[in-house]
């Protein structure tokens, strides 16, 4: 979700966007912590197949054509097959982590394009999105407990479907990790231009998910942050 979504309806929110201030809100910034790592076995046979399979496959061509001994056939016939199986497995299984990547790049998707329909199935019934951050100068101002699953949507049609339309989004960065049996996490870099302004603002968010029975997996908790501050 997009940090302009919090933006009150006020021109004087117009008039702090417009400022110089809002050059400093650009794709520069620190990153936050990063989310734990998947497991090496799922990172490199599972999610990231490529540079393994390569390597076993060149590790048996090398066998293959360097090596004199009687077992150099089978050596490389093994190795062979071990790079086919490898990359048979990171193209045919998909992992949590995955999803969790490809639903989170769905529901910003959906926020940036103001497509509340899309939005509602990827929410779960008490989903809240709280901005904690003060960033006084670009009209965010934290929620306290939360904004409940209607008021975001409510929230995303006035604002990126009405007032602050973005001209163009950028999803940066997802990292995704597994906290618990059907709960998962992500945190998620967004570039949004606003067709008002034509300048870029970059933003972290924190997705909390939970698995329905049914394998889909939806955001129970949208948290800003970061927006980077004037000088950053």
């Amino acid at each position: 979700m997009n940090p302009l979504a919090a933006v009150p309806h006020s021109s004087s929110v117009f008039a702090r966007l417009s400022t110089p201030v809002l050059a400093q809100l650009g794709p520069g910034g620190p990153t936050v912590t990063p989310l734990p790592p998947a497991p090496l076995f799922e990172r490199f046979v599972l999610i990231q197949p490529w540079p393994l399979a390569a390597a076993l496959a060149l590790a048996g061509l090398a066998v293959a054509f360097m090596v004199r001994a009687r077992w150099r056939v089978p050596i490389a016939g093994a190795l062979g097959a071990l790079a086919g199986a490898t990359l048979a497995a990171g193209i045919l299984v998909t992992t949590d982590r995955e999803r969790l990547v490809t639903t989170t790049r769905d529901l910003i998707d959906a926020t940036a394009r103001a497509n509340t329909i899309a939005l509602a199935g990827m929410l779960a019934p008490d989903a809240r999105l709280v901005v904690d951050v003060p960033i006084a100068e670009a009209g965010l101002r934290p929620t306290g407990a939360g904004i409940e699953r209607d008021a975001i949507l409510k929230l995303v049609a006035d604002t990126l479907g009405g007032q602050w339309p973005l001209k163009e989004h950028d999803i940066l960065e997802v990292q995704s990790t597994l906290v618990g049996p059907g709960v998962g996490r992500t945190q998620v870099r967004v570039r949004a231009v606003l067709e008002a302004i034509g300048l870029p603002i970059a933003s972290w968010w924190r997705i909390e998910w939970r698995r329905d029975p049914d394998g889909s997996w939806r955001a129970v908790g949208v948290r800003l942050l970061h927006v980077p501050r004037l000088g950053e």
